[in-house]
């Protein structure tokens, strides 16, 4: 994917790789049972980093409004998100 248009209107560019405006989520559940196929010594960082990638959710923030897009599967060749709103920092 190398762009997402908000609600907001802006457009949000992911073709810089790292990019501030991707992050990834992953459930303890998910981070336990990837660790568990690494347990011991692995030389390939990139290895264990995809497994990650690969099982985690995509979260993209919108520069502009803060509107986080949290990827909840494909349908088709294209991520699907779920939108959250900005409410407050606390």
């Amino acid at each position: 994917m190398s762009q997402l248009s908000c609600l907001c209107g802006h457009v949000i560019n992911l073709t810089a790789s790292p990019n501030e405006q991707e992050s990834y989520l992953i459930s303890d559940a998910v981070f336990e049972r990837v660790a568990d196929e690494f347990d011991g010594p692995c030389s390939d960082t990139n290895v264990i980093l995809d497994s990650f990638a690969n099982t985690a959710s995509r979260v993209v923030e919108c520069p502009e409004c803060r509107r986080l897009y949290i990827s909840r599967g494909l349908q088709g060749r294209n991520l699907q998100y779920r939108v959250y709103t900005f409410e407050q920092d606390m």
